[in-house]
C-alpha cells in the first residue's frame, strides 16, 4: 500500500526500511529465544506506537485524506481473498477474554464455481466475514492502525500465555 503512494521511489528510504526491518527481526529472533514474553512485550509496544502515530496522522490530517481515493491495492487487499485467514483472526479487542466476535461483518451469498452463482445455495449457507471500508485514503489509513491495535492485542495475549506457562513450571 505504502509503495503505491510513492513510498519506495527514494533508494535510501527502500535502504534504510529494508535494513532495520532486517536487524529488529533477528533483534527479535535473538530476544526470543533468551525470553518471549520480552520478545512479545517489544513488539507490543512496536505495534502500539504505531497505533500512536497512525491516529495522530488521521486527526491531523482527516479533511486531505478523506479527499482522495483509496488505491486499488489497499481495496484489493481489504475487500478480495483471502488475506492469510483475515476472517478467523480479527475479532473485537474488548471481547479479548470472553467470547470473541467479528469486527465488522458483511453477509456473503454462497457461490458455486468460478464465481457463478449455484442455484441450489440455501439462505441458510450465507456466511459473515470482517471486510473493513476501503473508499477513500482515510479508511486506508484507519484500517492500517486498527491492524496495528489487533497486532499489539495479539502479542498482549502472547505475553500473558507465555507468562502463564512459565509460571506453571515453578
Amino acid at each position: 500500500i505504502m509503495e503505491s503512494l510513492g513510498g519506495n521511489q527514494l533508494f535510501f528510504d527502500r535502504f534504510v526500511a529494508q535494513h532495520i526491518a532486517f536487524f529488529y527481526y533477528w533483534l527479535v529472533v535473538i530476544l526470543y529465544m533468551v525470553s518471549p514474553a520480552v520478545a512479545y512485550d517489544l513488539n507490543k509496544h512496536v505495534e502500539q506506537h504505531a497505533y500512536a502515530t497512525y491516529d495522530e496522522f488521521l486527526t491531523s490530517h482527516a479533511d486531505e485524506l478523506r479527499a482522495q481515493p483509496a488505491p486499488q491495492v489497499a481495496i484489493d487487499y481489504y475487500q478480495k481473498g483471502d488475506l492469510y485467514m483475515f476472517d478467523a483472526f480479527q475479532y473485537d479487542l474488548a471481547a479479548v477474554g470472553s467470547k470473541a466476535v467479528p469486527l465488522i461483518t458483511t453477509e456473503i451469498e454462497p457461490q458455486g464455481v468460478d464465481g457463478v452463482e449455484d442455484d441450489n445455495a440455501s439462505q441458510s449457507h450465507k456466511s459473515l466475514r470482517r471486510r473493513p471500508i476501503v473508499k477513500t485514503l482515510y479508511d486506508v489509513f484507519y484500517n492500517i492502525r486498527e491492524d496495528e491495535a489487533e497486532h499489539a492485542s495479539t502479542m498482549q495475549i502472547l505475553q500473558r500465555d507465555i507468562t502463564l506457562r512459565n509460571r506453571g513450571r515453578d
